[in-house]
């Protein structure tokens, strides 16, 4: 089953049009104007919600647009996780890949590692690929530094 990512979410009014003019001055950052967009994706409500905007932007601006899932293998039920937030957005037609941290997570300041070792792989991806890269926040959210 397919699902179209501009009717997988009731939107409020007007988000899609506050989203198109957010990229603005970030697809300025970028020199290629056709970069591919890649979401890092936690299977959150906000990064779920930046994943199905991006997709619809990217569609409008001819972008290639994907998500990377990390699964960081903290907890046991991880990997099934990162699998069924995967299968949501191939449901709505938006490419997704599970990344598995390989690195021994720390006995503490696991949050901390945590952080670090997504941010290495996404950063890492998005490189490689010469992708912009999108981080669902909310304003309720610890800024990440």
């Amino acid at each position: 089953m397919t699902i179209d990512p501009a009717q997988a979410l009731t939107l409020p009014a007007g988000l899609f049009r506050r989203f198109q003019a957010a990229m603005r001055p970030l697809a300025s950052l970028s020199a290629d104007q056709s970069s591919p967009l890649i979401t890092c994706l936690s299977g959150g409500a906000d990064s779920t919600a930046l994943a199905l905007l991006a997709e619809s932007y990217a569609r409008q601006t001819g972008r290639q647009h994907s998500t990377i899932i990390i699964d960081h293998g903290i907890r046991p039920a991880a990997a099934q996780e990162a699998a069924r937030t995967a299968q949501r957005m191939r449901q709505c037609g938006i490419a997704a890949t599970i990344r598995r941290v390989t690195a021994a997570a720390p006995s503490s300041g696991i949050q901390p590692w945590a952080r670090a070792q997504r941010y290495a792989i996404v950063t890492a991806d998005a490189r490689q690929q010469g992708a912009v890269l999108l981080l669902g926040q909310h304003a309720g959210d610890q800024a990440e530094t």
